[in-house]
């Protein structure tokens, strides 16, 4: 394998203007992007590899991100559903753009028991982007709180902990439930269901109360609204069970329902085919794009979701970005877009 002092031979420079280009640090030292560039070439060309331990003794970062995923996450990947095309172009962009990626599973009862992941102990890591979808925000904050303690960065994606000092990047939550209710509303809609899960998760509640505020200032309280929380938030089943239960107790029966996000309103779907509810032609349905089994449900979900490769974009940006020396709060809300597919339509004519 070249070595720097042989990087330096070829690219007619120093060893230590070599080791400076190599950990980053050329423009701060003022060296010329060309000479940057060539020296960069030429050690890619020639199958450089750092000694990140090394690296890590010398300037206190490896540049490398470990994404932390749940367990469960992972056996939805299994079964080919949940977030696997989600995790899988996260890493791709990150590889594409030369930047080092470890991944790394962590389980509830890991959070529980505070037990740190494997991949931190290496000390190789410098950011961490949670994709662990927490079974409440005390957990998620007392699991972050022990992290911070020795992880650099921590961004949390698709999530926020408000108690915590930490980096999120997730759909501007109270924005999704006001184009939802517009959406719906402007469809000739004025009897709606809006289901969420039994956690009081903030970035939920967003939703569901911009969505309620919404309608009823739209109507000026005269749309009929009813709310049905229960069970766990990524579970499919879920959304099942909140359906049967919105279709018992609501009088009259929604035309529309608004679900807290996609997970639940596939299972709405399904819930409402079993019954043998025509979509959209008796009810139609509309989710928060958290998950990408949406559009490939029997009948692709209409949602407010943000495209991936924004969300890509983001995270890479941030990674990039020079690590504060003191941890501060900063909320990434990215605006949803509205993907109308096959599961909204203008209710049905009354009789």
């Amino acid at each position: 394998m070249i070595t720097m002092k042989e990087i330096g031979v070829l690219a007619s420079v120093s060893q230590p203007t070599v080791s400076l280009i190599l950990n980053g640090r050329g423009e701060e030292f003022r060296i010329s992007e060309e000479t940057c560039q060539r020296v960069l070439r030429i050690a890619r060309e020639h199958g450089y590899e750092p000694n990140l331990l090394a690296q890590a003794m010398r300037t206190g970062s490896t540049g490398i991100v470990g994404i932390l995923i749940s367990r469960n996450s992972l056996q939805q990947i299994a079964e080919q559903h949940g977030l696997v095309q989600e995790i899988m172009q996260i890493q791709a962009a990150f590889l594409l753009h030369d930047q080092r990626v470890m991944l790394e599973a962590i389980s509830d009862d890991d959070c529980q028991r505070l037990q740190m992941p494997r991949i931190l102990t290496s000390r190789l890591t410098d950011t961490f982007i949670l994709c662990q979808n927490f079974q409440d925000e005390s957990m998620g904050e007392r699991y972050i709180q022990e992290l911070q303690k020795s992880a650099r960065r921590i961004i949390l994606l698709d999530d926020i902990i408000t108690s915590i000092d930490a980096t999120s990047v997730t759909v501007d939550d109270r924005k999704a439930g006001i184009d939802a209710a517009d959406y719906l509303w402007k469809l000739g809609h004025r009897s709606f269901g809006v289901i969420s899960c039994q956690e009081r998760r903030s970035a939920l509640e967003l939703r569901m109360d911009a969505f309620q505020e919404r309608i009823q200032s739209l109507s000026q309280g005269t749309a009929t609204l009813h709310r049905v929380n229960l069970g766990d938030r990524w579970c499919l089943s879920c959304g099942e069970q909140t359906t049967a239960k919105l279709l018992q107790q609501a009088n009259p029966r929604p035309t529309a329902i608004f679900a807290a996000n996609d997970f639940f309103a596939y299972g709405a779907e399904t819930e409402l085919l079993r019954q043998g509810f025509r979509i959209p032609q008796d009810i139609s349905l509309l989710g928060v794009g958290e998950w990408y089994g949406a559009c490939n449900a029997k009948i692709p979900i209409t949602t407010i979701s943000v495209e991936l490769p924004r969300k890509i974009q983001t995270l890479l940006q941030l990674c990039q970005e020079k690590i504060p020396q003191t941890r501060k709060k900063r909320e990434l809300k990215l605006v949803g877009m509205l993907q109308v597919r096959g599961t909204t339509a203008p209710p049905p004519k009354q009789p």
